[in-house]
């Protein structure tokens, strides 16, 4: 899957059916149009980041993730989320528990 690093711990982006509607409901991003998705809008890019950790991490919010992304990390994230979800299209991403 789409392995990250962010606020100091390893973690895995993970893209499960419940996981893209919750994200299309709620920041109105359509991941199975990500050739349409706008990489370079900052809210669009924390919400997919977001969404992407909610397995393992449920409780999380956005503006959590807001704390630990830096511009550095940009192009590692977007190789991560292109990752990851090429795994969940190839069901290789688990469910959300």
């Amino acid at each position: 899957m789409g392995m990250v690093t962010l606020g100091g711990q390893a973690r895995d982006l993970r893209y499960p059916w419940k996981t893209i509607r919750r994200l299309h409901a709620e920041a109105g991003i359509n991941l199975l149009k990500m050739e349409e998705t706008d990489f370079t809008d900052p809210a669009k890019m924390s919400a997919i980041i977001w969404a992407g950790l909610l397995a393992d991490s449920p409780a999380l919010t956005v503006t959590e993730v807001d704390e630990w992304i830096t511009l550095g990390l940009l192009k590692t994230l977007a190789e991560a989320v292109a990752e990851a979800m090429q795994a969940a299209l190839q069901g290789d991403s688990p469910p959300n528990p």
